[in-house]
């Protein structure tokens, strides 16, 4: 479970963080990993798609399912409040981890 701050509203969010970016607490690395999983969140209409989009294992799914649409719902209350951004990464970059990618996870 991630906690997203932004201009002082707080919100409860599970992120898949497979590289485990939000640890690295490079903001704009963080920032990149948010902005994706709130998109991600939105589009899809249903958790089930969502798991399977995010790998989670079935026996890992009841949890987030549950809370699902909060988690939704937050999502995107956090792109309401982050837009307009700029440019981010490409998915390319970002499943290659090169490019711009790269080069946040450098910082």
């Amino acid at each position: 479970m991630t906690r997203v701050t932004v201009r002082g509203e707080s919100w409860e969010l599970f992120i898949s963080d497979e590289y485990r970016d939000l640890s690295r607490n490079i903001p704009a690395l963080s920032l990149e990993v948010v902005i994706r999983a709130c998109e991600e969140y939105l589009e899809h209409k249903n958790s089930q798609t969502w798991c399977v989009a995010e790998s989670i294992p079935v026996r890992c799914q009841l949890p987030i399912r549950l809370h699902w649409e909060g988690y939704r719902q937050a999502a995107g209350n956090i792109l309401v409040r982050l837009q307009p951004m700029a440019e981010q990464v490409s998915d390319l970059d970002w499943q290659l981890n090169s490019g711009r990618a790269q080069d946040l996870r450098e910082l």
